[in-house]
């Protein structure tokens, strides 16, 4: 994941010069009904670790990786850092 954070975020804002006050890389909502053919034969064994990492189905075939409370968190801090 710690690679990941800083390809997709640091990484970037350094490419564009960009001084950001804050990063934060969030889950999101995976709906394997909303895929086609071709997304859900490859996103398939991810499915897969969801579930070994303890993601649960929310109704069938969504999973919901956000963490809201690490969401309100960075959000708070985030204030703290431009007041």
């Amino acid at each position: 994941m710690e690679k990941e954070w800083t390809k997709n975020l640091v990484e970037k804002a350094e490419k564009y010069n960009l001084a950001p006050v804050a990063l934060g890389m969030f889950g999101g909502v995976w709906d394997y009904n909303k895929m086609g053919f071709m997304w859900k034969k490859t996103m398939g064994p991810f499915k897969m670790k969801l579930e070994e990492s303890g993601f649960e189905e929310k109704g069938p075939g969504i999973y919901d990786t956000r963490d809201w409370e690490e969401i309100r968190q960075w959000a708070k801090d985030l204030v703290q850092k431009v007041r």
